[in-house]
Protein backbone atom coordinates (compact mmCIF):
# COMPACT_ATOMS: atom_id res chain seq x y z
CA UNK A 1 0.00 0.00 0.00
CA UNK A 2 2.77 2.36 0.95
CA UNK A 3 4.36 2.04 -2.93
CA UNK A 4 1.15 2.96 -4.48
CA UNK A 5 -0.01 5.74 -2.50
CA UNK A 6 3.56 7.40 -2.66
CA UNK A 7 3.04 6.40 -7.00
CA UNK A 8 -0.50 7.55 -7.22
CA UNK A 9 0.83 10.99 -5.32
CA UNK A 10 3.65 11.32 -8.33
CA UNK A 11 1.51 10.35 -10.64
CA UNK A 12 -1.07 13.36 -9.77
CA UNK A 13 2.14 16.26 -9.34
CA UNK A 14 3.05 14.87 -12.84
CA UNK A 15 -0.65 15.80 -14.58
CA UNK A 16 -0.51 18.43 -13.03
CA UNK A 17 2.35 20.14 -13.79
CA UNK A 18 1.96 18.46 -17.51
CA UNK A 19 -1.74 20.32 -17.70
CA UNK A 20 0.06 23.57 -16.18
CA UNK A 21 2.85 23.34 -18.95
CA UNK A 22 0.06 22.34 -21.82
CA UNK A 23 1.53 18.90 -22.56
CA UNK A 24 -0.27 16.27 -25.11
CA UNK A 25 2.44 14.29 -24.10
CA UNK A 26 5.21 13.52 -21.10
CA UNK A 27 7.94 11.85 -22.57
CA UNK A 28 10.73 11.90 -20.21
CA UNK A 29 9.82 12.32 -16.14
CA UNK A 30 13.04 12.98 -13.75
CA UNK A 31 12.47 12.04 -10.17
CA UNK A 32 14.69 11.39 -7.09
CA UNK A 33 13.77 9.17 -4.62
CA UNK A 34 14.51 8.37 -1.20
CA UNK A 35 16.60 5.09 -0.25
CA UNK A 36 14.55 4.74 2.77
CA UNK A 37 11.52 4.50 0.84
CA UNK A 38 12.63 2.75 -1.66
CA UNK A 39 15.59 0.82 -1.65
CA UNK A 40 15.20 -0.83 -4.90
CA UNK A 41 13.62 2.00 -7.50
CA UNK A 42 12.79 -0.54 -10.10
CA UNK A 43 9.75 -1.16 -7.62
CA UNK A 44 8.53 2.28 -7.79
CA UNK A 45 8.87 2.28 -11.23
CA UNK A 46 6.75 -1.23 -11.46
CA UNK A 47 3.70 0.54 -9.59
CA UNK A 48 4.00 3.79 -11.38
CA UNK A 49 3.92 1.88 -14.90
CA UNK A 50 0.76 0.33 -13.73
CA UNK A 51 -0.78 3.48 -12.24
CA UNK A 52 0.65 5.59 -15.67
CA UNK A 53 -1.24 3.09 -18.19
CA UNK A 54 -4.27 5.07 -18.74
CA UNK A 55 -2.11 8.80 -18.51
CA UNK A 56 -0.42 11.38 -20.39
CA UNK A 57 2.68 9.75 -18.90
CA UNK A 58 1.70 6.24 -20.47
CA UNK A 59 5.24 6.00 -22.16
CA UNK A 60 6.95 8.38 -20.48
CA UNK A 61 10.85 7.11 -19.84
CA UNK A 62 11.19 7.10 -16.08
CA UNK A 63 14.75 8.76 -14.82
CA UNK A 64 15.26 7.73 -11.44
CA UNK A 65 17.93 8.82 -8.62
CA UNK A 66 18.34 7.53 -5.91
CA UNK A 67 19.18 10.05 -3.02
CA UNK A 68 21.40 8.92 -0.22
CA UNK A 69 19.84 8.40 3.43
CA UNK A 70 21.60 10.75 5.73
CA UNK A 71 21.20 11.57 9.06
CA UNK A 72 22.11 14.11 12.34
CA UNK A 73 21.99 13.14 16.07
CA UNK A 74 21.39 15.51 18.93
CA UNK A 75 25.32 15.92 19.26
CA UNK A 76 25.44 17.12 15.84
CA UNK A 77 27.31 14.15 14.28
CA UNK A 78 25.63 13.97 10.31
CA UNK A 79 26.49 10.52 8.92
CA UNK A 80 25.50 8.59 5.49
CA UNK A 81 23.60 5.59 6.39
CA UNK A 82 24.13 2.64 5.03
CA UNK A 83 20.87 0.00 4.47
CA UNK A 84 21.23 -3.32 5.20
CA UNK A 85 20.29 -5.71 1.82
CA UNK A 86 17.63 -6.92 4.39
CA UNK A 87 16.08 -3.88 4.92
CA UNK A 88 12.37 -3.17 5.13
CA UNK A 89 11.27 0.13 3.70
CA UNK A 90 7.82 -0.61 5.38
CA UNK A 91 8.72 -1.23 9.01
CA UNK A 92 9.50 1.36 11.46
CA UNK A 93 13.42 2.21 10.90
CA UNK A 94 15.57 3.83 13.88
CA UNK A 95 19.30 4.27 13.51
CA UNK A 96 21.53 5.53 15.27
CA UNK A 97 25.00 7.45 15.22
CA UNK A 98 27.93 5.60 14.70
CA UNK A 99 30.12 7.93 17.32
CA UNK A 100 28.04 8.41 20.28
CA UNK A 101 24.84 5.93 20.10
CA UNK A 102 22.22 8.91 20.12
CA UNK A 103 19.50 8.57 17.78
CA UNK A 104 19.79 9.93 14.39
CA UNK A 105 17.19 12.30 12.76
CA UNK A 106 16.94 11.19 9.14
CA UNK A 107 17.59 14.17 7.06
CA UNK A 108 17.49 12.93 3.35
CA UNK A 109 16.58 10.14 1.98
CA UNK A 110 12.85 9.81 2.47
CA UNK A 111 11.31 11.76 -0.26
CA UNK A 112 10.17 11.89 -4.02
CA UNK A 113 10.50 14.91 -5.51
CA UNK A 114 9.46 15.62 -9.23
CA UNK A 115 12.40 17.03 -10.36
CA UNK A 116 11.83 17.82 -14.42
CA UNK A 117 9.52 17.13 -17.37
CA UNK A 118 9.73 16.76 -20.85
CA UNK A 119 6.82 17.10 -22.64
CA UNK A 120 5.55 16.82 -25.71
CA UNK A 121 2.89 20.26 -26.97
Amino acid sequence: MHGISIAEELLRNIEKEAEKQGAKKVKEIYIEVGKLLFPEPSELEEIFRILAEDSIARDAKLVITQVKVKGKCSNGHEQEITLSEDFDPHAPAFFTCNICGEELEIESGKEVKLMKLVIEK
